[in-house]
């Protein structure tokens, strides 16, 4: 008899809901899921490939309410004006610089896969290779948003503190947060992704 977690029956058209969920899923398990523990282990292959697809969505919000956060922050603290239009140009500069990043250094990744390196020395070196060039893109992008704060028209130079933290933000994510999530999912996934 099934019950519920406090010990209690449940009524029969539960129990029924039950025993259908329990068949639907065979041996009562969710493909790819642990029940033990929810984890980069119990992924399948196709759910890590999900999280790579999705990875620079999550990681370009997570950098954008950070980038906000810490451009409110040093407004308070250092007594300068916010524009109004930061919010939709943050969006599209994380998405095409953190995109490009995220990207380089999969490929990169890939490529020393392939060459027969180890998952580690792999990561190591694509982190080291392409975060030359990653924290070279990052900090022109950074010096030409920068010299915004130069600007006569007000609202150009209010935008450049927000532009310059949210760059740096995913510089920093870039080279640290992304190298970390690809050794946890492992090879497999890394090494499906694109041509052959």
């Amino acid at each position: 008899m099934i019950s519920r977690s406090d010990g209690a029956p449940l009524s029969q058209s539960d129990q029924q809901q039950a025993q259908q969920l329990a068949a639907d899923f065979g041996d009562g398990s969710v493909p790819g899921v642990s029940s033990a523990t929810i984890g980069p282990q119990s992924l399948s292959k196709d759910g890590k490939l999900a999280v790579i697809a999705v990875l620079p969505l999550l990681l370009i919000g997570i950098v954008y309410t950070a980038a906000r956060g810490l451009t409110a922050t040093a407004a308070g603290l250092f007594d300068f004006q916010v524009s109004s239009s930061l919010d939709a140009i943050l969006v599209v500069v994380l998405f095409g610089v953190g995109t490009d990043y995220i990207v380089f250094l999969l490929f990169r990744y890939r490529e020393e896969l392939r060459a027969g390196r180890e998952p580690r020395d792999a990561i190591g070196r694509s982190t080291t290779i392409v975060g030359e060039v990653v924290a070279s893109s990052a900090l022109t992008v950074v010096g030409a948003f920068a010299v915004l704060s130069l600007a006569k028209l007000g609202s150009l130079w209010t935008m450049a503190p927000g532009l310059v933290v949210s760059v740096l933000l995913m510089l920093v994510t870039a080279l640290t947060a992304v190298p970390a999530i690809f050794a946890i999912l492992g090879p497999e996934p890394v090494l499906a992704v694109g041509p052959s």
